[in-house]
């Protein structure tokens, strides 16, 4: 694997059954596909290559042979993956530098226990503890267990209520002499898995769902989260997806089928840094947190030059503190989607692969909204 130059973390939080081995195993396999097809500019290779089999395998069994994969019980992995740019991207240039995503899968035994064995205990505050260079973490609802009983969604206010009595039970073995942290997920999403159960269900409903079952509990958990961290007015768990893996449908699998599965690299990697420099600059977030993923977001900029489009677009104030094309990350989030699209066009001419991905993504991303598929928290 390529030399990173900017790593992004996702944490993936579920309880047993959700479906977050099935989830990983269609984003893997799917993107595979894609970058065969030459349908995307970038292909997503695993740096553990026994583990990238068994994604495929899975992707393909499902796919060819309607099977779903076994679950893991009480197995936490860890995968890396390297974003890399495709020979059509480069244009025959020698490869840029990796921009590297490591997906934190947390055990959904864990979920609901709120005491479990000594061994199993240290396990889970090792497990939790390897996640906290992740800035984004998705919480899974799982559709499957709402439409078992409509209307009477005690499961949603059960969920919540677990896992913030479980980081509760982790606090003080977390935060050593009580410290807060400054790296913590700070960006959480809260996603419907197996949305296909629910097909007429638009994320806004889903968004209302929640908020009208749920609101106190979600303010109790966003509190112990805020406990965790400083600066803790720059935290979020006010963003909705709604994922499919596969449409599942008389006894037939078809993972081509999806939804929401194609924004999760854009929701991992782009949405974070976006989100962090909206909360610099309202002064929730301190320049210092943001150094470190400035540094790592600014060399592959700097080692391209900037389509021409990208010239002509004019830059905020607040931005002049910022160098390189971190800056044009706010500003390219409120370009059109025709913008955007003759934006990514004219970096793919010009072999600039960074920001025909940036274009990319926020294209994915807006594109998502429009479906109403994503719903952006507000700040």
């Amino acid at each position: 694997m390529a030399n990173k130059s900017f790593e992004q973390q996702i944490a993936v939080f579920g309880e047993s059954g959700s479906g977050k081995t099935v989830l990983l195993s269609s984003l893997y396999g799917s993107l595979v596909d894609a970058a065969r097809e030459k349908q995307e500019i970038f292909s997503f290779q695993a740096a553990d290559q026994d583990l990238g089999i068994v994604l495929r395998q899975n992707y393909l069994q499902m796919a060819r042979e309607n099977k779903v994969p076994l679950p893991t019980a009480f197995k936490s992995t860890q995968h890396v993956f390297a974003i890399t740019p495709t020979d059509k991207s480069l244009g025959g240039k020698r490869p840029t530098r990796t921009l590297e995503l490591t997906w934190h899968d947390y055990p959904g035994e864990w979920f609901g226990k709120d005491s479990l064995g000594e061994s199993e205990e240290k396990e889970r505050i090792k497990t939790f503890k390897s996640l906290l260079g992740a800035d984004v973490a998705l919480f899974l609802i799982d559709a499957a267990r709402l439409k078992e009983f409509p209307g009477e969604e005690e499961y949603l206010n059960a969920v919540f209520n677990h896992f913030r009595n479980s980081l509760s039970n982790m606090k003080d073995r977390i935060l050593d002499d009580g410290k807060k942290l400054e790296q913590f997920p700070r960006l959480w999403i809260i996603a419907l898995t197996k949305a296909d159960l629910l097909p007429e269900m638009t994320v806004g409903d889903f968004q209302d769902l929640v908020i009208q079952k749920s609101a106190a509990e979600l303010n109790e958990l966003r509190e112990v989260l805020s406990s965790f961290i400083v600066s803790d007015d720059a935290l979020s768990i006010d963003d909705y997806v709604l994922l499919s893996s596969a449409k599942f449908a008389s006894g037939k699998i078809d993972p081509r089928n999806q939804k929401g599965i194609d924004i999760l690299l854009p929701l991992a990697t782009l949405l974070p840094v976006e989100r962090f420099l909206k909360w610099n600059k309202l002064k929730l977030l301190p320049m210092r947190l943001l150094s470190k993923k400035f540094a790592q977001l600014v060399m592959p900029f700097m080692q391209q030059k900037l389509p021409k489009l990208v010239k002509k677009l004019p830059l905020h104030k607040n931005q002049k503190i910022i160098n390189g094309a971190v800056a044009l990350i706010p500003t390219i989030a409120e370009m059109a989607l025709d913008d955007l699209l003759e934006l990514k066009s004219e970096a793919l001419e010009e072999h600039e692969f960074y920001v025909a991905l940036m274009a990319d993504f926020m294209t994915k991303l807006k594109v998502a909204e429009s479906e109403h598929v994503f719903a952006e928290g507000q700040l």
